[in-house]
């Protein structure tokens, strides 16, 4: 069946009814194993013999009903992903036919206006006192459609891509059932211990909004992109790192994709969102690469209990009766997450929020606030491996970088080198035996404060060891929003004391 008259908006395509279809097959289907599984797994009951026999036939039965109920478990998350996907199609599809209806009726009243004049005769136009009045009316009324056009078409396409995301996901997933189906001994289904499927709805429905400020520059950048593209470089400590190219140190799409895994820490489970900014230019050593999390926790039910503002290395956890929601495509209600200008720190709300203190007085903070950029995460999901490789090109770059190093020689200077040298070798073969993964430690820019790649030692948890959430918003308060440096300045001061 073709689009219905959406007034030429963009369409979701799609049937949302072969969809629930499928998803009802694949329902009754895992409850068809798992009934399976009970009776296999009853019907050794009856062994009356030793030996053995009886242990390869108990094993041999136990594997079964094992397999079995995990080929229900795969079944039950594929029919739940593909279930959602068709609710997030009919959602979508009923919200541009809203917009469409919007579009229409303010198409209808300017044509309608513009008719008002159309019917008066040319002769008599000039000399009518209404005419004046109905030709204002009309292009005012024009003026209005075409503004209601261009939002709903913008509207519609964001609807578009949001689905068309969730199709790919969605299909990932499937093909990610289709392993764990077969992934047991022999082929046969895997157990219920060896399934793995990423939850890519319950990603959807707690993905964040971002709202940023209207004086944003850096706007998020695709990390994969960003990497691939990036020189290895070797610091003084002879650590490798990654030099960003200057074309992509400031994004300019919303649409970048944003990281986001399940990660289970102090007995807890969190959805963690990773947003990467090519560049920060706000704090006190502005620097490449700036990796910002959001994090959902969860509750047993996988139900959200909190969600995680990170603030210049504190975790600030609000609870979900506290956090600031707005509606989505999919007609979920989704936490806002608002991005500072310039650091990206992630706050609940907008407003000034103090980062440094000067002799006990809050000295630099940060900016949130509305009226800038927007983005929903749940159309730019990229559901995990989050694991980084260097290229074979970046491979050799290193490589030539690390024979660049003097290695000979016994003054205190050679001897530095050598210890240089042989660090970047180091971290070369890690690389190299672990198929092009970043060595742990590899910062995206050189800076000290630039970040780790996630998973090389930061940034793919909620939270460091050690270092709990604190509870409650990040602080408020008034003020300039300054760079630290450029605060120090005109205080005369030395180095800030950032807050907790």
């Amino acid at each position: 069946m073709g689009a219905p008259d959406v007034e030429g908006l963009p369409w979701p395509k799609g049937e949302p009814a072969p969809l629930h279809d499928a998803a009802s097959t694949m329902s009754s289907a895992a409850a068809q194993l798992g009934s399976l599984a009970g009776r296999i797994t009853s019907s050794g009951g009856g062994v009356l013999w030793t030996g053995l026999a009886f242990s390869a036939c108990d094993f041999a039965l136990q594997s079964q009903a094992q397999s079995t109920q995990g080929s229900a478990a795969v079944m039950s998350e594929s029919s739940d992903a593909v279930s959602a996907l068709a609710d997030l199609l009919t959602s979508g599809q009923n919200r541009v036919k809203a917009l469409a209806s919007t579009v229409r009726e303010a198409r209808l009243a300017a044509a309608h206006a513009q008719s008002q004049i159309d019917g008066m005769p040319a002769n008599i136009r000039a000399h009518d006192p209404d005419f004046a009045s109905l030709a204002g009316a009309a292009a005012s009324a024009q003026r209005h459609y075409e503004e209601v056009r261009a939002q709903a078409t913008q509207q519609a396409q964001q609807i578009c891509h949001e689905i068309e995301a969730a199709d790919r996901s969605t299909a990932a997933q499937l093909n990610g059932a289709k392993s764990d189906a077969t992934g047991g001994l022999g082929g046969l289904p895997a157990g219920p211990g060896a399934i793995n499927i990423e939850p890519v709805a319950l990603a959807w429905e707690y993905a964040p909004h971002l709202r940023f400020h209207p004086d944003e520059t850096a706007m998020p950048e695709d990390i994969r992109k960003a990497l691939d593209a990036s020189t290895v470089k070797v610091n003084g400590d002879g650590q490798l790192y990654l030099d960003i190219p200057n074309d992509l140190r400031n994004g300019t799409s919303w649409k970048a994709p944003i990281d986001t895994n399940i990660v289970t820490k102090g007995g807890k489970k969190y959805l963690v969102y990773r947003v990467f900014y090519g560049f920060n230019p706000k704090t006190f050593d502005h620097h490449e690469g700036d990796v910002e999390l959001f994090s959902v926790q969860l509750d047993k039910n996988d139900k959200p209990t909190a969600a995680l503002y990170y603030t210049h290395g504190a975790a600030n956890r609000v609870d979900r009766s506290k956090v600031a929601k707005e509606p989505g495509a999919d007609g979920r209600l989704h936490p806002i997450l608002y991005p500072a200008s310039g650091s990206h720190a992630g706050y609940p709300d907008a407003g000034h929020h103090p980062i440094a203190k000067f002799l006990g007085i809050p000295a630099a903070t940060d900016e949130t606030a509305d009226g800038g950029a927007r983005a929903s995460a749940e159309s730019n999901l990229r559901i995990g491996p989050d694991r980084y490789s260097l290229t074979p090109e970046q491979l050799r770059e290193a490589s030539r970088e690390a024979d660049a190093i003097p290695s000979a020689g016994y003054t205190p200077a050679a001897l530095h080198d050598r210890a240089i040298h042989d660090q970047v070798e180091r971290e070369l073969q890690y690389a190299r035996d672990h198929g092009g993964e970043l060595p742990p430690g590899t910062r995206i820019g050189e800076s000290g404060s630039s970040p780790q790649a996630p998973n090389t030692g930061a940034n793919a948890e909620p939270y460091p060891d050690g270092k709990s959430p604190h509870d409650g918003a990040p602080p408020d308060g008034d003020g300039a929003d300054k760079t630290i440096l450029k605060t120090l300045e005109d205080a005369g001061a030395g180095d800030p004391v950032f807050l907790p």
